[in-house]
């Protein structure tokens, strides 16, 4: 067999596929990383609440990540179906034409970066965790000093937890 060197990486580079292909993932990935984060972050925030029948929530927002991937990937498929998709149908009883989601150039990564976001539950389940570890004294102590939630939030919270995110 010939030794190839780095024939292979300069295809690769000048091959327009590959740079379409980089752009779209780094577009997929700039979108869908914050945007689950920040969901799940705020869910398990919620869920960290002393409420009444809180275990139940904390069990519906965990089942899409039990769920074979298969009977989710039908599920978003009918949500973003053009002619009887749950989305366009809700559009339409606001008088908005719904597009083809997953067959349009425009709409397809979109929709993605949208179905990219029924994992946030696991990822909130770690958040919660992370949560539950933080000592309540922190924010009485944060309290104390004036601190009102959105303080408490970026000097105790973020600090503790910014090892699990």
């Amino acid at each position: 067999a010939k030794w190839a060197g780095i024939s292979n990486y300069k295809e690769l580079v000048t091959d327009p596929l590959f740079w379409q292909a980089l752009k779209v993932t780094s577009t997929f990935a700039l979108f869908s990383i914050p945007l689950q984060l920040i969901f799940a972050l705020t869910l398990a925030i919620l869920l960290n609440q002393k409420i009444k029948g809180l275990p139940l929530f904390r069990l519906i927002y965990f089942m899409p990540v039990v769920t074979s991937g298969v009977a989710v990937a039908l599920l978003w498929r009918w949500i973003f179906n053009p002619d009887f998709g749950v989305i366009n149908l809700i559009l339409s009883n606001f008088g908005i034409q719904g597009p083809p989601w997953l067959a349009s150039r425009a709409w397809a990564l979109p929709a993605l970066i949208i179905m990219s976001l029924w994992t946030i539950g696991g990822t909130m389940i770690i958040f919660l965790a992370g949560l539950q570890g933080i000592p309540i004294s922190l924010y009485e102590a944060a309290t104390v000093d004036g601190a009102n939630w959105w303080r408490k939030f970026w000097a105790v919270t973020i600090p503790i937890l910014s090892p699990v995110i």
